[in-house]
């Protein structure tokens, strides 16, 4: 009887019997939080190393494309370049399919025990697959990698030395390696919650904090060795606005959650129809990689930084980094447009990399939009970086089914300042969502493609 109420109160592994107290904090307890720091802190090192060396290749990828547009005659040979970096991509994606896409779902089906696949596999491919997407200036993000970097390494490190409450483990693995990419503690443990765990418990709980500590420790070690800081939020506190001015919160959630159903059909529409195409994914990699290659010597910022290359990260830190009217309007929708259908095609083409940056550009392009609108409109000018913080928050809050991990970010990096505009405008965007039938994001792309897909894949609501 004794047994079965500590396996009740502290489910962690039925092959394990806890039959009294002493037991259970040595072999239950001390256990799994020696493990989980130890994982942690592994997790830490090498999400730090992914992303410091990303850092490295998307900065030589800038330098090469800005070396291209002052030297045209060398163009013929950056299209040589790219091609050979889209064949490089279609090899390892044939070879190692566990390098396809941001890595999200499959992260999150780990966690849940359905499917491993090769942790070690995994590791290398995603560090070899994202530094050709980078070098190639791909709309892709870190972030999603830097989760399955996570997942992967507690399943390796669990089965090298055989312990015991792997799916705790791994669960903790996966919010650790996203605390580590966000630099944000508390935000790593809420999405590990919001997507893997929705049935919690204290040691779970326990497990996952112990787990980011340890990354957050080693992960900000290793950017302070390397001077590498990384800020998607660059905004000063202090900021109020009249109440009579909420209603712009409103607006902005109301439009950010209408992009963002049609982001999330557009996923599903090609997840469903990702099979029916007749083109090969080698086409569609060379395709893409060509494409973004042509738009980003077409298009370049008054800063001379190119548009469209890399995940928007640049872009985020444009926008704050200088004051409104830097992107003329026309200019704006035009990028969000482009940038749209681009995240859509890397996601299409399969290419390693995640959405989570190039979500969070959408949603400040889409702050720039209305920032604009209600200058003009009279709104004080120090309110046009909240407006973009908000409908960055927004769109990736609502676009990723995953309101809190989106709040939280927000609450960690800018205190409670911004609380208010950010509830109202994401509160919004997210009712929008569930109101026209968006389920969980990570979920709906990581189904089994399905032969016939909603006929009206736009218009479908609950």
């Amino acid at each position: 009887m004794q047994e079965r109420k500590f396996k009740e109160n502290y489910p962690i592994d039925n092959s394990i019997q806890y039959t009294n107290t002493k037991n259970f904090i040595i072999y239950g307890v001390l256990s799994v939080l020696t493990g989980s720091i130890v994982i942690g802190f592994i997790i830490g090192i090498i999400v730090a190393l992914f992303m410091i060396l990303v850092e490295y290749v998307a900065s030589f990828s800038a330098r090469g494309y800005l070396f291209l547009l002052s030297n045209p005659k060398f163009i013929p040979l950056g299209i040589v370049i790219v091609g050979i970096l889209a064949f490089l991509m279609w090899l390892l994606i044939r070879k190692s399919p566990e390098a396809r896409g941001g890595g999200v779902p499959r992260a999150v089906e780990m966690a849940a025990g359905k499917n491993k696949g090769k942790p070690f596999k995994i590791i290398y491919s995603y560090f070899i697959g994202s530094s050709i997407s980078f070098l190639a200036g791909l709309n892709v993000g870190t972030e999603g990698p830097s989760v399955q970097l996570g997942a992967a390494t507690g399943a390796l490190v669990s089965d090298m030395f055989h312990l015991k409450n792997k799916n705790y483990y791994i669960s903790a693995a996966l919010g650790a390696g996203f605390a580590s990419a966000f630099g944000t503690a508390l935000t790593g443990l809420l999405f590990a919650v919001e997507e893997v765990r929705r049935k919690i418990n204290p040691m779970y709980i326990a497990s996952l904090c112990i787990a980011i500590f340890g990354s957050l420790l080693s992960s900000q070690i290793l950017f302070d060795l390397f001077n590498v800081h990384i800020n998607f939020f660059a905004i000063e506190s202090g900021l109020t606005i009249d109440p009579k001015y909420f209603y712009i919160f409103i607006v902005l959630g109301l439009i950010c959650g209408i992009v963002s159903v049609f982001y999330q059909k557009g996923f599903i529409f090609l997840r469903e129809n990702i099979n029916r195409s007749k083109l090969k994914i080698y086409q569609v990699l060379g395709a893409t990689f060509l494409i973004i290659f042509f738009l980003t010597l077409g298009f370049v910022r008054k800063d001379g930084q190119p548009f469209f290359n890399g995940s928007g990260l640049g872009l985020i830190t444009y926008i704050f980094k200088n004051p409104n009217g830097t992107i003329d309007t026309i200019t704006t929708i035009f990028v969000l447009f482009i940038r749209f259908g681009l995240a859509l095609l890397c996601f299409r083409s399969q290419a390693t990399g995640g959405t989570m940056i190039p979500t969070l550009t959408l949603g400040a392009l889409i702050g720039v939009l209305c920032g604009d609108m209600y200058l003009n409109a009279g709104l004080p000018d120090e309110c046009f970086h909240l407006l973009v913080l908000c409908g960055m928050v927004s769109f990736f809050g609502s676009s990723i089914s995953a309101p809190l991990t989106a709040f939280f970010i927000v609450f960690e990096v800018t205190g409670v300042t911004y609380l208010p505009y950010v509830i109202l405008s994401l509160g919004v965007a997210y009712i929008v969502t569930k109101v026209c039938g968006c389920g969980r994001h990570y979920e709906e792309i990581a189904k089994e493609e399905t032969l016939n897909p909603p006929k009206y894949i736009f218009l479908k609501f609950k």
